[in-house]
């Protein structure tokens, strides 16, 4: 082979070598670019996935019924751990500092689960227990105070019928809270529910067909004994949509009332499966 041939093969060889090393390259490059297109791909099907399409009128319209009450659902809840921590808070025997981090725990709860518990405290031997219940107690009912307060400046200038719905119902809700939590006692007690069946009364007038407010009224002629009162709004809210299982309880305490223990029996027989565990003994009992 002569000099020429060999510097060509040698340069051929060279030359070879150099475009193994750029398509090697280019392969990396390659492969990354495709890498990066399926990821553009992905990501714009997921945009496409959660942009709103336009309607189809060639679908027809249905209508929906309104989500429905589950009743099982009552059952899966636990009032275990509540139950454990108000035991320790209302142990004399356990160190108080234990004692007023339960206290504090059971901030979480709604407040008449925990108000008839404050109260207890308020007579409580160590200071620091008292003080914290009292604190608690003045914090709640300034929080419903300053909510009734803002609602009530809003009637004060003119306002459309649906904002004035809405003023009536939350000042309703405000003071009914006012009264199931046993913050208030006495005549400011018995003043803040028949505030708050008046303001109810008003918000129907808005809006008759809510049944949440008539729940409302139903309860707090219950709470005043007026049997047949509730037992009528009772009726008039599960007509407006309320989950009648939601009032079973309420219906046996009229039934009870009024000394008419059979229909205790069959209202509770509905209970079996969906009461609550608080109520579980009760219904065991009156099903036995």
């Amino acid at each position: 082979m002569s000099d020429a041939t060999q510097i060509t093969a040698h340069g051929y060889r060279r030359d070879t070598k150099r475009v193994r090393r750029h398509a090697s390259t280019l392969g990396r490059l390659l492969r990354a670019w495709r890498a990066l297109a399926d990821q553009l791909s992905m990501s714009s099907t997921r945009r496409r996935a959660t942009t709103r399409q336009g309607l189809d009128e060639s679908i027809p319209i249905e209508v929906v019924g309104e989500p429905q009450f589950t009743a099982n659902l009552l059952s899966k809840v636990s009032y275990a751990l509540s139950a454990r921590v108000k035991r320790d808070v209302l142990n004399l025997q356990s160190d108080p500092q234990r004692r007023m981090a339960g206290i504090i725990a059971l901030q979480s709860m709604p407040t008449r689960s925990i108000s008839p518990l404050l109260h207890r405290l308020l007579t409580d031997p160590v200071d620091d227990i008292r003080l914290l219940a009292y604190g608690m107690l003045e914090t709640i009912e300034k929080t419903l105070t300053q909510r009734i307060t803002a609602e009530q400046s809003k009637l004060l200038s003119p306002i459309s019928e649906e904002e004035r719905y809405r003023s009536d119902k939350a000042l309703a809700q405000a003071y009914k809270e006012l009264v199931y939590s046993r913050i208030v006692q006495g005549d400011v007690r018995r003043n803040a529910a028949e505030q708050a069946d008046t303001f109810a009364r008003s918000a129907l007038g808005f809006n008759p067909l809510d049944a949440g407010l008539w729940q409302l009224r139903g309860l707090l002629a219950l709470e005043a004994r007026r049997a047949d009162d509730a037992e009528a709004m009772f009726r008039r809210a599960v007509e407006c949509g309320f989950p009648r299982q939601r009032l079973l309880p309420y219906l046996a305490e009229i039934a009870y009332l009024r000394g008419d223990y059979v229909e205790i029996r069959s209202l509770f027989s509905e209970s079996k499966g969906i009461a609550p565990p608080l109520l579980a003994s009760v219904v065991a009992y009156w099903n036995s």
